[in-house]
């Protein structure tokens, strides 16, 4: 059964997990592609090379993100409504890379969640780290659940 995900578990999600699909959209076209994220108090951050959805999101900056972890039949999903913003100020940008860089990636991971050419070690110099750092300022949050207990009915 559908049900609604409490507050304490939609930070949960946006928490341990680190890819989410983001949404935007532009001059007519909706974009909804796989990130990389860290989620903290401020809101998500994460990094992209300049392309199709930083030029999208400098046009429109509302956006849409989702995020779910999965197993076993059972799911919880998080949906958050926000604003792009670039991360341009040096602290911030420092502190962004920091979140990004501290968190657990499992060994094989892809190429795009690795921050510069020496990962798993961090980059002597953050400049070194080319693309956009962005955040997404959370307007609304919401989730929803669903949990399957397997109880089997045997014949007899």
């Amino acid at each position: 059964m559908l049900k609604i995900l409490p507050a304490d578990q939609i930070e949960d999600v946006l928490r341990k997990n680190i890819i989410g699909r983001l949404g935007c959209h532009a001059d007519g076209e909706t974009y909804v592609i796989p990130i990389n994220f860290v989620y903290d108090d401020k809101g998500l951050y994460s990094y992209t090379l300049q392309g199709k959805k930083t030029a999208m999101m400098r046009k429109n900056p509302r956006v849409c993100f989702q995020t779910d972890d999965m197993g076993n039949g059972n799911w919880r999903s998080v949906i958050v409504q926000g604003v792009y913003v670039e991360v341009t100020e040096i602290v911030e940008r420092h502190n962004a890379l920091q979140l990004l860089s501290n968190r657990y990636l499992p060994f094989v991971s892809s190429v795009k969640s690795h921050l510069g050419a020496n990962w798993p070690f961090h980059p002597g110099d953050e400049n070194e780290i080319d693309g956009v750092v962005f955040r997404i300022d959370v307007l609304e949050k919401s989730g929803r659940f669903e949990s399957f207990v397997y109880a089997p009915t045997f014949p007899g």
